[in-house]
């Protein structure tokens, strides 16, 4: 979950979405990204964005997603 209240329209929301696509390709773990202003959406284990809201839209989608079936770390 982020907050880019405080941003208002400055284009950090733009720099977190990048950042999550190189981590999920990182790890190999998709990554939802939950957020209060910007882009909501969810981004694939290749880093690739599957599905995204509109910036400062109102947006709410249930998705399925591969998780996986290692052992569980302090993060889940």
């Amino acid at each position: 979950m982020a907050s880019f209240t405080p941003f208002s329209r400055h284009p950090i929301d733009h720099w977190d979405l990048a950042l999550a696509q190189l981590r999920a390709a990182e790890f190999g773990l998709p990554i939802l990204r939950a957020v209060n202003r910007g882009s909501a959406g969810w981004i694939d284990a290749n880093g690739r964005v599957r599905a995204l809201s509109d910036r400062f839209g109102r947006h709410a989608e249930c998705y399925d997603i591969w998780t996986p079936s290692g052992p569980a770390t302090i993060y889940s």
